[in-house]
C-alpha cells in the first residue's frame, strides 16, 4: 500500500505573531506537527509510537494573520523504523515555508527503536 499525502488545514492563532506581526518561527515548528499528526492519524491499521530524530524547517516568506495557511505531509523516504516526512506550508496557495523531518518508531516498553509500517511504500518523490 501506498503511503498518503494530506493536507492539513491550519488555524493561526494571534498567540502566533511576534511583535513585528508575522508568525513567528517557533508556530511554523508546531504547525509542521499537527500536520504530521494528521498525516499518521490517515494510515490504515495499528500505528506505533514515533519520535523526532532530525527537523530542519526553510522560511521562505512571511506569514501574516490574515492569511489562509495549510500544511501538506508526505512520506518521501522509507527505512525499515524511520521515515522522511516532506512538509510544506502554504499561505494562500503559495509555498512560504519548507521541512524536512525523520520520524522513527518507538516501543515505550524496551525505549528502543521498532519496525515502521511494513509494507508500506512511499507515494511521491519529492514536493519540490
Amino acid at each position: 500500500m501506498h503511503l498518503p499525502t494530506v493536507k492539513t488545514d491550519i488555524q493561526i492563532r494571534f498567540a502566533d505573531l511576534d511583535p513585528l506581526g508575522h508568525v513567528s518561527n517557533n508556530a511554523y515548528s508546531e504547525y509542521f506537527e499537527v500536520g504530521r499528526v494528521h498525516w499518521l492519524s490517515e494510515i490504515e491499521g495499528e500505528r506505533p509510537y514515533v519520535v523526532v530524530a532530525h527537523l530542519s524547517v526553510d522560511f521562505i516568506k512571511e506569514v501574516t494573520l490574515k492569511d489562509q495557511i495549510h500544511v501538506i505531509t508526505a512520506c518521501i523516504k522509507k527505512g525499515n523504523k524511520s521515515l522522511e516526512l516532506s512538509q510544506n506550508l502554504y499561505a494562500n496557495g503559495e509555498c512560504v515555508s519548507k521541512s524536512r523531518v525523520t520520524i522513527v518508531g518507538f516501543d515505550t516498553n524496551s525505549r528502543k527503536s521498532l519496525e515502521l509500517l511494513k509494507g508500506w511504500q512511499v507515494s511521491i518523490n519529492d514536493q519540490e
